[in-house]
């Protein structure tokens, strides 16, 4: 009896999961978290109910579906709980995946796209250059986009065929940079075609720089605390 029980009402929570999945972005007078609180009771309900009705006939029964009622009970408070705060929850999420692994970039259900500060207090981005899988940093100092020369490579750029003619100031000193065309850089789901770079020769930059000429070609750029928002 207590097993029928048990599995009624996780049938329960398990329909009204799907139901708040599906209602998840509905416009509708009754609220999810309603709907959710609602789906809990009603587990709980059953249960409780069920054991009301074993307690009469089974002395003993009474008592232990009680404590499965608990059970439920503690594990419908969860549920509410985790989906009320579910949007809190992913934006610590996305901040602790952010801070472990540098580059990981999020997007918005608006398609904006969110970076999160590394501990060494830099915006960092996995990409794809032509294909080729690059690291680079935000750099809102930078006028234009530069790839390190191996960065560069694995973009299929012909290093032999580079004119190293652009004078530019680096952490690492001047350095006289080439003029590229990269036909797609992409990250955060977005991809940015035909971006002019600068190449670097061996050892003038330790990082990929993501500069302006890319980061202009998003409607808006936003950094509010350890966020940036990219707007496509």
């Amino acid at each position: 009896m207590n097993r029928v029980l048990l599995l009624a009402g996780l049938a329960v929570l398990i329909v009204g999961g799907i139901a708040l999945i599906l209602r998840h972005d509905a416009a509708t007078d009754f609220a999810n978290e309603d709907l959710a609180q609602l789906v809990s009771l009603g587990a709980l309900l059953i249960v409780i109910g069920g054991s009301a009705l074993a307690g009469a006939r089974s002395p003993g029964a009474l008592a232990r579906g009680f404590a499965s009622a608990i059970s439920w009970a503690l594990i419908g408070v969860v549920l509410v709980v985790l989906y009320t705060f579910r949007n809190d929850l992913t934006l610590v999420a996305d901040r602790v995946i952010g801070t472990l692994v540098p580059g990981h970039a999020t997007v918005t259900a608006e398609g904006e796209v969110v970076l999160h500060r590394s501990i060494d207090g830099h915006f960092h981005i996995a990409a794809q250059a032509n294909g080729g899988d690059i690291k680079m940093m935000v750099d809102t100092g930078a006028t234009r986009t530069s790839l390190k020369s191996s960065d560069a490579r694995r973009a299929g750029i012909d290093m032999n065929n580079l004119d190293y003619i652009v004078p530019v100031s680096t952490a690492n000193g001047r350095a006289m940079m080439a003029r590229a065309t990269v036909d797609q850089l992409s990250f955060g789901g977005v991809t940015l075609r035909g971006l002019g770079v600068l190449v670097a020769p061996e050892g003038a930059l330790d990082v990929s720089l993501l500069g302006n000429n890319a980061l202009n070609r998003f409607s808006s750029m936003s950094i509010s605390g350890d966020r940036l928002v990219l707007t496509p």
